[in-house]
């Protein structure tokens, strides 16, 4: 484990490092770098480790590092996810609306007359990503392709829907360490097939999303599941009173908006900032 906080730590210095030098910048230019690490474990409201040593990057890159984001959140009573709320509020820019997050997990924020809640609603392409994995020895399933020419399995999926986790109130978060295989296999009777499991993924994920929208919001997505046509098709269809757009309409590229938010988080702590 060691080893591996040091191997991590050690490469994204030289990506920052690289990034300087392709930049022509240099490391006394940078105020400070926001470094959220790789996540190994997250046990909501109780701990959450990441590795890729913060001190270390310091050392390698001469500038300062904010890092060990979500112990921070945790230590202050929070679940230590989703961290992103204060930068979904900070890039609607007043303005009420929703902002999902279609990670592994997806992570619902809501803003409405300067109110900021958010949590993690469930799964979004963890589930997804493994089952095509284990069924078609794909690493994703490009564009929800696969899952389009399936069929939802009601029963499956009124039962995935019952688990505990989605009749939680918020605050609450989770990880793949709840939502994985071995999760899902329990409730497969072996009749299923697969293409009609992937399907239903699809479904869970948009379903357990959808519920927390409310009707005529202003929805914005992002996040790597944003490029899975057919569960955004299947989210503006369950939200068609609401207008579905992406962070693109709001300045940030839906790819990048989770890095972005670490270094706005970085540029409060360095100006003394609280986040609320």
């Amino acid at each position: 484990m060691a080893d591996i906080d040091v191997q991590v730590a050690q490469f994204f210095s030289d990506a920052v490092n690289d990034l300087l030098a392709a930049s022509n910048v240099s490391a006394t230019d940078i105020k400070a770098i926001g470094s959220h690490g790789q996540t190994i474990f997250h046990q909501g409201g109780k701990y959450s480790m990441q590795i890729g040593h913060g001190a270390l990057i310091a050392e390698c890159t001469g500038i300062a590092v904010v890092s060990d984001f979500r112990m921070n959140d945790v230590a202050a009573s929070g679940q230590g996810a989703p961290l992103t709320p204060a930068y979904h509020q900070y890039l609607l820019k007043g303005k009420d609306g929703v902002v999902v997050n279609l990670g592994g997990i997806a992570n619902l924020t809501q803003v409405a007359s300067g109110i900021v809640t958010g949590f993690d609603t469930g799964p979004a392409n963890t589930l997804l990503d493994n089952w095509v994995k284990k069924s078609k020895q794909l690493d994703y399933d490009r564009d929800g392709i696969w899952a389009r020419s399936g069929l939802v399995d009601e029963h499956l999926l009124a039962a995935l829907l019952a688990d505990d986790y989605f009749q939680k109130s918020a605050p609450k978060s989770t990880g793949p360490e709840y939502f994985n295989l071995e999760w899902l296999e329990p409730y497969l009777t072996g009749d299923e097939t697969d293409v009609d499991v992937q399907r239903t993924l699809v479904e869970l994920t948009a379903m357990s999303i959808s519920k927390h929208i409310s009707k005529g919001a202003d929805v914005y997505l992002c996040g790597g599941g944003v490029h899975n046509l057919f569960l955004a098709e299947r989210l503006a269809y369950l939200n068609r009173h609401s207008e579905i757009a992406t962070t693109n309409d709001l300045g940030i590229h839906v790819d990048y908006v989770e890095a972005a938010a670490f270094g706005f988080f970085a540029k409060q702590t360095a100006f003394a900032r609280a986040l609320r």
